[in-house]
């Protein structure tokens, strides 16, 4: 009995080994490493989507011109409502600007973003964000909206919703226009005489990044965020002055997708649309590791001891990565009480960290694609490039941004773009304050 349990154990062994040897293979087969893509055919085909965006043809990157100058002044002493509508959270505060140009931030609250974990009718979500103006709005006629979903905007600076992102459930807003909305709304409430300025959140860190990038040189700018979802923006003549660009960057789709890439599209509330986002945002990458768990489970990569095979609800969240990576021993502690064996452990932690490190390489090849259309789309093509970083998945999620600059160096070796990065506490904010005026 006994040597027949020592060679159960034996054929364990080498079973657990043969399995460990095929999770490289199974990462490759289902395309979740950085090695899988093609660096140039990204870049290119990337900078030629933006192209075909600003000449308004068919692209997965829309372009949408923001109407406001890339060198807006910042006036001192003015008070500014600003509202900003995030992926998770919606900001309020009141905004000014002192004689040296620093921002002064007050009567600043935090909130839940209406319609996240619940549907909401277009009045239910009018009458929350008058409910949180309400410590601020006697204190200036001008807001700055900040509003960081697919917007059309005009060039009276209000946004027509083209369509929510990052799973929000207000299905009467779509096709509507925001600014006016909220005026209606306020004017219901015997709030008239309001302007309102609204914007995308990239939009807003580009302008907030200017004043610290003109003082290193910068001459061309771009704003970029990766926190619950992913976008940017950049600087290009509209045929009258240098507008800033929203490129809704979070819905290319040239891209290569492997079948666990697409099981997750299909368990969105937007499937086939804002693919890139989904490959690499906080909204997504802890469900797609998830599923690349449960998958390397059922083809017997990885030992079968995850509760959710079968409980949806024990989906790892992106924080709960950001742990794995960082400390797989605590993240056992917290999440499996200890039950895990070391060697599962390793190799949970090297799937993570082969779908967080294709996402860092993505992150890269975008923000060098932007930086060559930069280039592009300015006459002098040695100016230096500042790029205002900001969102909790880029700075948050453990590795994520060290393995970004490291990326972003190895491509710069080959194009010689000179380029600073740099991040502004409360970007959105600073921006859509200096926006509004």
């Amino acid at each position: 009995m006994d040597s027949y349990f020592r060679q159960l154990n034996y054929y364990k062994l080498m079973t657990m080994q043969l399995n460990n040897n095929s999770i490289d293979e199974f990462l490759n087969q289902n395309k979740l490493t950085a090695s899988n893509i093609d660096e140039q055919k990204f870049i290119n085909t990337f900078i030629n989507h933006m192209d075909l965006g600003l000449n308004k043809e068919s692209s997965s990157l829309a372009m949408l011109n923001s109407y406001i100058d890339s060198d807006t002044p910042i006036i001192t002493n003015k008070n500014i409502i600003v509202l900003d509508a995030g992926g998770t959270n919606l900001r309020v505060c009141l905004v000014n600007f002192d004689e040296k140009k620093q921002a002064n931030i007050e009567y600043f609250s935090t909130h839940s973003m209406p319609g996240l974990s619940e549907h909401l009718s277009q009045s239910d979500f009018y009458a929350r964000l008058c409910e949180y103006l309400q410590p601020v709005i006697h204190l200036s006629d001008t807001i700055g909206f900040c509003f960081s979903y697919p917007t059309e905007i005009n060039e009276e600076k209000d946004g027509r919703l083209l369509y929510w992102t990052k799973e929000i459930n207000v299905p009467e807003m779509v096709g509507q226009w925001i600014g006016q909305g909220l005026l209606n709304a306020l004017h219901h409430q015997g709030h008239s005489n309001k302007r309102i300025c609204l914007l995308n959140d990239t939009v807003a860190t580009l302008l907030a990044g200017r004043p610290q990038g003109e003082s290193l040189d910068c001459q061309q700018f771009i704003g970029f965020i990766l926190g619950t979802g992913t976008n940017a923006a950049f600087v290009a003549n509209d045929g009258q002055s240098n507008k800033i660009f929203n490129l809704e960057s979070g819905d290319f789709d040239e891209l290569i997708l492997g079948d666990i890439d697409r099981q997750l599209d299909r368990s969105t509330s937007n499937p086939g649309c804002y693919l890139f986002e989904k490959m690499i945002s906080g909204c997504y990458l802890g469900e797609l590791v998830t599923m690349a768990l449960k998958q390397a489970t059922i083809d017997c990569v990885i030992e079968d001891i995850w509760p959710f095979t079968t409980l949806p609800a024990a989906m790892l969240t992106t924080a709960l990565v950001s742990l794995l990576l960082a400390s797989p021993e605590n993240f056992n502690n917290e999440y499996f009480q200890n039950n895990i064996d070391s060697t599962t452990l390793v190799n949970i932690n090297h799937i993570a960290q082969s779908i967080v490190d294709r996402a860092a390489k993505l992150t890269a090849l975008s923000l060098s694609a932007i930086m060559l259309a930069s280039q592009k789309h300015n006459q002098d093509k040695g100016q230096s490039i500042c790029i205002n970083l900001d969102g909790s998945t880029y700075f948050k999620l453990h590795g994520f941004s060290d393995s970004c600059k490291k990326y972003m160096e190895q491509l710069n070796q080959s194009h010689g773009i000179n380029y600073h990065l740099i991040s502004t506490d409360n970007a959105p904010i600073i921006g859509a304050a200096i926006a509004a005026m």
